[in-house]
C-alpha cells in the first residue's frame, strides 16, 4: 500500500475540540464558523473537524507504533 497509514478515529466531539487547543467548545449543528474563546481560533467549522480528526489520528498513530516497537 505504498506505506500509506489508514487510522480508524472516532468521530466523537470533532466537531465540538478546537483542532488548536483542544479546548471543547459546544455549537448547534446550525453554526458555521468554530471559535474558540481560549485560543482565539476562528475558522469554519467543517476546517476545524477535519484538523482535529487529523490530530487524533496522528496520536493514535504514535500509540500503535510504541506498541509495535514494544511487542518486537
Amino acid at each position: 500500500m505504498l506505506g500509506l497509514a489508514i487510522v480508524a478515529v472516532p468521530p466523537h466531539y470533532t466537531l465540538q475540540d478546537c483542532s488548536v487547543c483542544g479546548t471543547r467548545v459546544k455549537k448547534s449543528l446550525s453554526t458555521a464558523t468554530h471559535t474558540c474563546h481560549e485560543c482565539g481560533t476562528v475558522m469554519h467549522r467543517d476546517h476545524n473537524a477535519t484538523s482535529t480528526a487529523r490530530r487524533k489520528s496522528c496520536i493514535q498513530k504514535s500509540k500503535v507504533k510504541s506498541i509495535m516497537e514494544w511487542a518486537f
